[in-house]
This record gives C-alpha cells, sequence and structure tokens, in this order.
C-alpha cells in the first residue's frame, strides 16, 4: 500500500509539473509575441500551444504582436488561424491594439482578414479613436477607407474628431473633416470641437474648423462660447481669429462674465488690452455703479490699467461731445 502511495503521488507531481510547463508555454507565446521573435513563436505554435489562449488581460499573442507592429509574427499568427476579432477583458480588439502600434501594414492585414472595424468598447474606444489619439494619420486614412464610423459618440471618449482636436493634430482633423466628420457634433457639457480646440490653444486646428462649423458663437451648458474659453486660457492669436470670423466680443456666460471680464480675472494683461483694442465693452459688468474690475479678483496692476483706460475712454468721449 506504501509503495501504491508513492507512485500515486509521483505521478502527481509528474502531472502537476507537467501542467505548470505547458502553462509556462501558453505565458511564454504572448512575451515573444511582443518582443517580435518569429522563431520562438512558430516553434511553439508547431509544439501545439492554442494561438487564441489568452493571458490574464484576456489578451491573445495576435494582440501583442499587432500592437507591437511586428509583421512577421502577425502574419504567422493569422496563418495559424488566429481570431482577428477577439477582444480583451475590456473589449479592445484585436484591431484596436494594431491601431494602437500606429502599424499600417499590420491594420492592412487584418482588415484583409476581415477585422470588424464598427467594433466598439463600452467606454467608446474604437480602432479610429485608438489611431487618432496617436496620431497616426496613415492607419487613420487607412481605417476611414475601411469603412470606420466617424461619428462615434458613445461612452466619454468623444468622437474622432473630438480627440484628434484635443491633442492638436491638424492633419488628422482636415482628413476627418474630408471624410465628413460632424465638426458641429455637441459633447458632453454641451462643448464643440471648436471651444475644444480654443481652450487648447491650438490655432491652426481652431482655423480649420472655422472654415466649416455653422456658428462661432455657439454655447455650452454654462454658456461659454469658444472666444470665453480662448480669453479664459489667454490665447491671444484664437481670440483675433474668432472675432475676425464674426464672434460676439461681449457675449455673457450664465454668470454675467465676457471674454474680458475672464481674461482680466486671469491676469493675462496682453489679452485684455487685445480685446479693449477689438472693441470690447468696458461697462459689462457695472455693479452697483461700480466696474467689474474694482469687486472682482483682478490684479492691482490690471486694475490701474483699466482704470486708466476707463477714464480716458471718458475724456474722449467727453471731448468729442463738446464739439
Amino acid at each position: 500500500m506504501k509503495k501504491l502511495l508513492v507512485v500515486f503521488l509521483s505521478f502527481g507531481v509528474l502531472f502537476t509539473i507537467s501542467a505548470m510547463e505547458e502553462q509556462a508555454k501558453l505565458l511564454t507565446i504572448h512575451e515573444f509575441s511582443k518582443e517580435g521573435n518569429l522563431d520562438k513563436v512558430v516553434q511553439l505554435l508547431a509544439e501545439g500551444v492554442l494561438v487564441d489562449i489568452k493571458d490574464e488581460y484576456g489578451a491573445t499573442a495576435l494582440m501583442y504582436a499587432a500592437q507591437g507592429g511586428h509583421e512577421e509574427v502577425v502574419f504567422a499568427l493569422l496563418k495559424a488561424k488566429a481570431d482577428v476579432n477577439a477582444k480583451d477583458k475590456v473589449g479592445l480588439t484585436v484591431l484596436m491594439y494594431a491601431a494602437d502600434g500606429c502599424s499600417l501594414v499590420t491594420v492592412k492585414a487584418l482588415l484583409g482578414n476581415k477585422a470588424d472595424v464598427h467594433e466598439i468598447t463600452e467606454s467608446g474606444a474604437t480602432a479610429l479613436k485608438c489611431a487618432t489619439h496617436k496620431g497616426c494619420i496613415e492607419v487613420v486614412v487607412e481605417l476611414i477607407k475601411g469603412g470606420a464610423s466617424l461619428n462615434e459618440i458613445a461612452g466619454e471618449v468623444g468622437t474622432a474628431l473630438i480627440i484628434a482636436v484635443y491633442s492638436g493634430y491638424k492633419d488628422i482633423v482636415s482628413e476627418l473633416i474630408g471624410a465628413g466628420a460632424d465638426v458641429n457634433c455637441v459633447m458632453g457639457r454641451g462643448r464643440t470641437a471648436l471651444m475644444c480646440a480654443s481652450y487648447r490653444g491650438h490655432t491652426e486646428v481652431v482655423r480649420e474648423l472655422l472654415d466649416v462649423v455653422q456658428s462661432v458663437d455657439v454655447k455650452d451648458d454654462n454658456d461659454y462660447t469658444a472666444l470665453i474659453f480662448a480669453a479664459k486660457k489667454g490665447h491671444k492669436e484664437i481670440i483675433v481669429e474668432l472675432v475676425q470670423r464674426g464672434a460676439v466680443l461681449d457675449e455673457k456666460d450664465v454668470n454675467g462674465q465676457t471674454a474680458l471680464i475672464h481674461s482680466a480675472e486671469a491676469g493675462y494683461e496682453e489679452v485684455v488690452v487685445e480685446l479693449l483694442r477689438l472693441g470690447a465693452n468696458l461697462l459689462i459688468g457695472y455693479r452697483d455703479g461700480k466696474p467689474f474690475w474694482s469687486y472682482r479678483e483682478v490684479a492691482p496692476k490690471l486694475k490701474t490699467m483699466l482704470e486708466q483706460y476707463f477714464q480716458n475712454r471718458a475724456k474722449l468721449t467727453k471731448c468729442i461731445g463738446d464739439n
């Protein structure tokens, strides 16, 4: 009986070791795919390792190879019938991994093998958005050719256009607009692409959008316009562009503040001067007979400047009236 127990335990140990070795092989194919080690990947496949085995994140070897841009490994895995539409635990697909890796050859190969360009995760990610986020214009163009949805707005990610605008990728913005992306799409809190570009300070993107937007004075949930966003961040050049395209200088937000008031509170002296030069109204914001700079948090230097400007304007107006 004792001998039998020893034999049984020996087989148990051998079985455990064998299982561990097999698991190691499964994990290794992911590592070798990440590294782009074609010989090792081919060897493991020949030894019978399942091509679509997933790791703890739900990712497959093809996902890692695609993200790394390891084209030869990708082709080997595709030849072994890897699932081109596999998803990891958060819903990211092989094509999304490839788009994130900016590999044009891999993206073309996946699309050629019927990878679904329309897949979307619960958070709103798509292959097009992944490529846009990384600034991969060639991949963006390829995905558009492959029929990617341009105006997918699900989740918190925003559309591909908003992502490109946020990062200041002017060329991608141009491609998306040219392909039919909705430039007037309203995102969370009523924000638009133009507002985003104005806030972020992407002047060239603002110019691109101004050629196609329906209105320059659209307001968000707080009644902020693109001009107010630009003023809040001190983007003088964008302010000039917006005003030249017809932006109303004295639009008020929900608190009655204008672009001039916002820029003054933020301490942007050059922007304040520019807004006044453009014709911003100093009298807006008067309260109990007092100008806004007397009761709002404005730097002393700016307060003095605004007061002097106000007094000079009053003297000039009186002089003109007397004549």
